[in-house]
């Protein structure tokens, strides 16, 4: 196959964007929280609005072009440039000095005639921005946080629950913030407003039957003599896995930046294996990075670690793991196994600077035992450019999206790739090393295969987790965010809201949701194109797919699965469509945790979390492969085009 050069991102390159977002965060404190708009919604990357009780195609603000106003978003708040401009417009005008004061002049052009009209003395008022907030987050804050809660009451275990002893062990981390002690009282108070956000706003608190008020007093009766901040948020990691849900996460705020957010990791042990593990024909290889090498030729494959077999080491790490599909399990097991420290003190091994590693032969006849100097830091593969394309074996069309995007160069790297690909005599699309991110991906790329004319396609559903005394049925729904909205939404189109209706006739979950608990049904939609540069892509499409495949990946791997002339290649994805929503912030101890409010199922009715998308024909990468010497699962799409 063809070979394709890698854009590889700089540590400095990733400091300035993550410097430049909390920037703008701490910016966005200072202007008033007004908008002119009682409802947004984007076709594409432009936005339409609603005004005055009607819509409207946008052109001008004050006299200043809507390109220009998005233009400057994109270039100040890269990825969060679509959400300055819906929640923030009062900041980015004032950040383009044009400030707009009370009332803004709107030039837009109507939608049903395309007549241009100066709407003129548009108020900007905060009950505009909190609806369309409203929309995207589910009557929330923008952070989806709601801090004041009435708590729990109920009578607590007094032992710990023998099932959750692992809950117990205290594994202390070496950052500074995580020596605070916090006393019995205050766990007990955040658990119980952590509770009291599970049973009220989780979407997936009982999709397992995790007994999770056990677990939490499990937690309450191991700190009765108080606790470091570090090792409590160790347990709450371990406690959110139990969900199986892979959209959970352990977060706390910096204590130099306030608008920004500790990555987890930093929550653990800062002692981290060396080198990099992948499963591989059911073993475990060791190899380096940049370039890619085993770390040693004759013996390719971890036996031990610390005198630990490989299997023990890798089920220790897999406690931090959310208890989802096998294959997420096994997947991320594997690669958290580098946390030497966390595993080290899950196993009750002593910690220090040197791993004791013990590598076998291809035939498991003979080990290498050697010490190695454990790292600061842990080992992370780099991904290559986001979208990637070229032609292999002769005629046939390569395209990898190694994530998914809003980004106005990302879409335009899209479309300039499946205009390249065109005339293809068939098509690979590489989602192997994807995990997610912007639906905006699948808007762009999926209806280059639909048909001219075709009924618009119903490519997931979802509902809303609606927490207490909110509106089940509101008419905009809740799940903007996700392009998600119910049948009654005005963003549909007549004919896309007939064919909702048309499918949701013969739609069954397969998991019945509580109506005082759940929003209507949200349906993503997905319409053929007209629009310049669209075409129908008529040719053989072979997606490859694994276990990284996660959250929006899935939703694309769904729409594809069961298409004519469309074959998935690979191993199972993840298993996991959520949507991450801060929905406890633990007041006392400082920590954000983060589950998914939604439900979300494919258009057969069954659930991605817990399942994920099995492919066609399965295939599984070799050593080789994880060398970047071969790739199986290309060759298997060849040959498969060449049947």
């Amino acid at each position: 196959m063809t070979m394709f050069p890698l854009f590889q991102r700089s540590t400095l390159f990733v400091a300035i964007i993550a410097m430049s977002i909390a920037a703008a965060a701490a910016r966005a404190e200072d202007h008033p929280k007004r908008s002119p708009f009682e409802y947004i919604r984007w076709k594409d990357v432009t936005p339409e609005v609603k005004v005055r009780g009607a819509w409207y195609h946008l052109d001008a603000i004050n006299n200043i072009p809507v390109s220009v106003i998005l233009e400057h978003c994109r270039k100040l708040h890269l990825g969060a440039w679509q959400r300055r401009f819906d929640e923030d417009l009062v900041q980015v005008l004032n950040e383009m000095d044009q400030p707009p004061g009370e009332h803004v002049a709107l030039e837009v052009r109507h939608l049903t005639n395309g007549e241009p009209a100066t709407l003129r003395d548009v108020p900007l008022t905060e009950e505009n921005r909190q609806a369309i907030i409203d929309a995207k987050y589910g009557d929330l804050d923008e952070s989806g946080w709601m801090i004041s809660t009435p708590g729990v009451n109920r009578t607590h275990r007094s032992e710990p629950d023998p099932a959750f002893l692992g809950l117990t062990k205290r594994i202390e981390t070496d950052q500074v913030w995580a020596k605070e002690e916090v006393t019995s009282r205050q766990v007990a108070e955040d658990l119980d407003d952590l509770e009291w956000h599970l049973d009220n706003r989780y979407a997936y608190v009982d999709r397992v039957g995790f007994d999770y008020r056990s677990a939490l007093d499990t937690i309450r009766v191991s700190v009765k003599d108080g606790i470091t901040r570090g090792a409590l948020a160790v347990q709450l990691m371990k406690f959110v896995a139990y969900f199986g849900d892979g959209h959970t996460r352990l977060n706390r705020w910096s204590d130099i930046n306030k608008s920004k957010f500790v990555p987890w990791v930093q929550f653990l042990p800062a002692e981290f294996v060396p080198f990099a593990l992948a499963a591989v024909d059911g073993r475990v290889a060791a190899y380096a990075l940049e370039p890619k090498r085993l770390l040693d030729e004759q013996y390719p494959y971890v036996r031990s670690l610390d005198g630990e077999p490989v299997d023990r080491w890798i089920a220790a790490a897999g406690s931090l793991v959310a208890k989802g599909t096998p294959q997420f399990i096994r997947e991320s097991s594997v690669k958290y196994a580098m946390f030497g420290g966390f595993v080290r003190s899950e196993l009750g091994l002593p910690r220090n600077s040197t791993l004791m590693v013990e590598l076998e032969s291809a035939d498991g006849s003979a080990t290498r035992k050697f010490p190695i100097g454990t790292s600061p830091a842990p080992h992370v593969p780099r991904k290559g450019a986001w979208v990637e394309h070229g032609k292999i074996a002769g005629d046939i069309g390569y395209l990898r999206i190694s994530r998914m995007d809003v980004h106005p160069a990302f879409v335009a790297k899209l479309t300039e790739a499946m205009s390249d690909l065109r005339d293809t005599a068939g098509l690979v699309i590489d989602l192997r090393d994807n995990s997610g991110g912007s639906r905006e991906t699948i808007r762009t790329l999926f209806p280059y295969f639909l048909a001219p004319g075709e009924t618009p396609f119903i490519a997931n559903v979802s509902a809303y987790r609606v927490p207490p005394g909110r509106n089940r049925n509101k008419t905009e729904g809740y799940l903007a965010s996700r392009f998600l909205y119910p049948v009654t939404s005005q963003y549909w189109t007549e004919k896309e809201r007939a064919a909702i209706g048309r499918f949701a006739e013969s739609f069954h979950p397969e998991r019945r949701l509580p109506q005082e608990k759940f929003s209507v049904l949200h349906y993503f939609v997905l319409t053929p194109r007209t629009s310049p540069g669209y075409y129908h892509y008529k040719k053989p499409i072979a997606v490859l797919m694994g276990p990284q495949c996660f959250d929006s990946t899935e939703v694309l791997l769904g729409a594809f699965k069961g298409r004519p002339n469309v074959t998935l290649i690979g191993m199972p994805s993840g298993g996991g469509v959520g949507r991450a929503t801060n929905l406890a912030l633990m007041v006392n101890t400082g920590f954000r945790i983060q589950f998914s409010s939604m439900v979300s199922f494919r258009p057969n009715g069954k659930l991605y979390d817990g399942r994920g998308i099995q492919p066609d024909i399965n295939v599984e990468p070799t050593l080789s492969d994880i060398l970047g010497k071969t790739d199986t699962a290309i060759d298997a799409a060849v040959r498969h085009f060449k049947r």
